[in-house]
C-alpha cells in the first residue's frame, strides 16, 4: 500500500538547498556559475536568466540532487563525506523518479520501508533537524508493523518438511516457523530453507535483517536470506559477531528493521548462492 510519501520529499528539499549553500562557496568564490549553472542544459540556463534565478532555494529536489552529484567529488573530499552518502545520494534520485511517476501496480511497502530508511539516512548526512528525522522515524514505524504484522497473522507453525512433488510434507520432528505471508513464491523460500539447513528465512530486494525473525532463534540457529544479489545463510552468532552495529542500532532495536543499501563487504562470505 501507499502513504503519502511526497511531503517528505518536499520537506527535505530546502534542507539540501541550504547544505549545498554552506559548501558549494568554498569550492569556489564565483561557485554560482563555476558548480550550478553547468549542471543544466542551454535551455534550462536560458529559463534561469530569464527567471532571475540565483538562488539553490528556488530549485526542486531533482535539480538540486543533480548539482550534489554532479559536485560530488569536491564536496566529499571538503566535507570529509563517506561513499556510502554517494549511495544514498543515488538513491534518492531513483526514489525522486519511482515516486514522481509510479507505476500502476504502485509501489510495495517492503520498498517504501527501504525509501524511508534512505532519506532518513541522507538527511542526517545533510543536516536535518530532529524534528524531520523524527517524523521520518515514526513513519518507518508503521509502515514496519504492515510489514511485521502479529504473529497470529504473519505465520504458521509447521514441523520440519521435505520437499515432495514441489509441496512441502509435515514430519513430526523439531518445529520450524514460516512466515508464508513474507514471500511472493513460499514453495520455492521453503525448498531454500530446506537445502540451506536453516531455521528461517525471508525474501528481501536487499540485505535486510529482520529482528522480529532472527531473535526468535539460539545462538547457533541459522537463517537465511534471499536477494536479488544472492542467498546469505547466518547463524544468529554470526550475525552478532559481524554485525554488533547493526544489532545495537536504533533501527533494529526499535523498528525491527535494519536495511543496507548495498551488501557490506564482511557479508560476502556469507553469501552461499
Amino acid at each position: 500500500m501507499d502513504h503519502n510519501f511526497y511531503p517528505f520529499l518536499q520537506k527535505v528539499t530546502p534542507f539540501l538547498a541550504a547544505y549545498l549553500e554552506s559548501v558549494l562557496p568554498i569550492l569556489s568564490k564565483d561557485w554560482w556559475n563555476q558548480k550550478v549553472v553547468p549542471v543544466f542544459m542551454d535551455d534550462q540556463r536560458r529559463q534561469m536568466e530569464l527567471r532571475k534565478n540565483t538562488r539553490l532555494a528556488s530549485f526542486d529536489l531533482a535539480a538540486l540532487l543533480r548539482i550534489f552529484d554532479w559536485n560530488w567529488r569536491e564536496i566529499s573530499f571538503r566535507k570529509n563525506l563517506t561513499p556510502e552518502i554517494r549511495n544514498y545520494l543515488k538513491d534518492m534520485q531513483n526514489l525522486r523518479n519511482r515516486w514522481s511517476h509510479p507505476s500502476s501496480e504502485g509501489i510495495s511497502v517492503d520498498d517504501e520501508y527501504r525509501d524511508l530508511d534512505t532519506i532518513q539516512r541522507f538527511a542526517t548526512a545533510i543536516g536535518a533537524d530532529d524534528n524531520f528525522l523524527q517524523e521520518i522515524r515514526t513513519a518507518k514505524n508503521l509502515v514496519a508493523k504492515e510489514m511485521l504484522p502479529a504473529v497470529s497473522n504473519e505465520g504458521i507453525e509447521q514441523k520440519s518438511f521435505q520437499i515432495s512433488d514441489d509441496r512441502p510434507q509435515i514430519q513430526a520432528q523439531q518445529t520450524t516457523r514460516i512466515s508464508h505471508n513474507t514471500f511472493s513464491d513460499s514453495q520455492n523460500i521453503l525448498q531454500i530453507i530446506k537445502r540451506l539447513g536453516c531455521d528461517d528465512g525471508y525474501k528481501s530486494s536487499r540485505l535486510c535483517f529482520k529482528a522480529n525473525i532472527i531473535e526468535k532463534l539460539s545462538m547457533e540457529g541459522k537463517f537465511c536470506i534471499v536477494t536479488p544479489d544472492g542467498t546469505y545463510r547466518f547463524t544468529k552468532r554470526e550475525f552478532y559477531e559481524t554485525f554488533p552495529n547493526v544489532v545495537a542500532s536504533k533501527s533494529y532495536q526499535e523498528s525491527r528493521l535494519y536495511h543496507f543499501p548495498k551488501p557490506p563487504k564482511r557479508a560476502l562470505k556469507f553469501k552461499v548462492e
